[in-house]
């Protein structure tokens, strides 16, 4: 009799762990509304939730592009200044932050109890906050360039 015939061919397959709390506030404090949103549906593929975290990761774009278009359209031409935009940005990056930790709670908690470490949050962070500025930059070149001011 073959030996091969008898080895399983369906693996289980174990969900990867996702990033740490601390990912989600740094990439709040760094690079805001975006960064998080990077971040949170970093996390929702790791878990396999994609489809299902979908409407959250869509609100937390929209949540981000509010923020700047809010910004650019109505704040910047009566004189709020950029330092008051990063503290607005960070604000909306850390309501978004404690979405997506109510969101994936239950992993979060899935993992301390079963002792599984996470991976390295720095990597993942850094490149959502580069992203993120890359987006911001884009969007506010759209907004400032392109749409009439109110």
């Amino acid at each position: 009799m073959r030996d091969d015939l008898l080895t399983t061919t369906l693996e289980s397959t174990e969900a990867k762990p996702i990033l740490p709390v601390g990912a989600l506030i740094g990439a709040a404090f760094f690079g805001g509304a975006l960064a998080v949103t990077i971040i949170g549906g970093d996390n929702a593929r790791r878990l396999g939730r994609s489809n299902k975290d979908f409407f959250w990761v869509l609100l937390g774009l929209a949540a981000g592009i509010a923020t700047l278009a809010i910004w650019a359209l109505v704040l910047e031409p009566d004189g709020f200044a950029r330092s008051n935009f990063r503290i607005l940005n960070r604000g909306v990056g850390f309501a978004i932050a404690g979405l997506f930790y109510m969101v994936h709670r239950f992993a979060y908690r899935a993992m301390q109890m079963t002792g599984r470490k996470s991976p390295s949050p720095w990597v993942p962070v850094i490149c959502a906050v580069l992203a993120a500025i890359v987006l911001q930059s884009t969007i506010l070149y759209f907004f400032q360039n392109t749409m009439p001011s109110l």
